[in-house]
């Protein structure tokens, strides 16, 4: 069952472990330029293994480093990843969802989702452009309901056809300050197929 983009990200936060692959890009490991949230360019190789969704619905590159926790994922249709050792219980993630989005296209997506994501703060919502593809980039942090432990996230989403592709940072502060510049190189990978 495809969930809501807040739904989701917040039942994700609460992960206690998650994972990833390894191996090389679909080009030996090279990736074209990427935009980042500071507008800056970068063209440095990112190592990693492209990941397709088992429903055929996007790909991402998936960087060595990361383990799958697939099994760990709170339904059926959701990737996780965790992207650092786990503290105090909790262990850094990306989780990837699809999810039903008719009618809206990217600047519809990001405007329905960041006006609902309370008890989160959203701390800034932009459409990147990566190659020819626009992206949505969502920053924002918060305790999930039902959680005790502030989070801090950064949501990477591409929109086409009726279908959302979301690709999530989910992180304690101090770890998101530091995993923050090389795993958002990775989610802005992120392509709907």
């Amino acid at each position: 069952m495809r969930r809501a983009f807040v739904a989701v990200t917040a039942s994700l936060a609460i992960l206690a472990a998650c994972g990833g692959s390894d191996g090389r890009g679909s080009d030996g490991g090279s990736i074209a330029p990427a935009a980042t949230a500071a507008g800056a360019t970068t063209t440095a190789a990112l190592p990693g293994e492209p990941f397709t969704d088992p429903d055929g619905s996007y790909t991402l590159l998936v960087s060595p480093d990361w383990t799958e926790q697939f099994a760990a994922a709170p339904a059926k249709g959701i990737e996780v990843w965790q992207v650092a050792p786990s503290v105090d219980g909790f262990a850094a993630n990306v989780n990837v969802i699809t999810q039903d989005a008719p009618g809206l296209d990217l600047d519809g997506y990001l405007a329905a989702s960041t006006k609902n994501m309370a008890p989160m703060t959203v701390l800034s919502s932009d459409i990147v452009t990566v190659g020819d593809r626009r992206l949505g980039l969502v920053d924002y942090s918060g305790t999930p309901a039902g959680t005790t432990r502030a989070l801090h996230f950064l949501g990477v989403v591409d929109v086409r056809d009726g279908t959302a592709a979301l690709a999530t940072l989910t992180a304690t502060e101090d770890a998101f300050t530091t995993l923050r510049p090389t795993i958002e190189r990775y989610l802005l990978t992120l392509a709907r197929a």
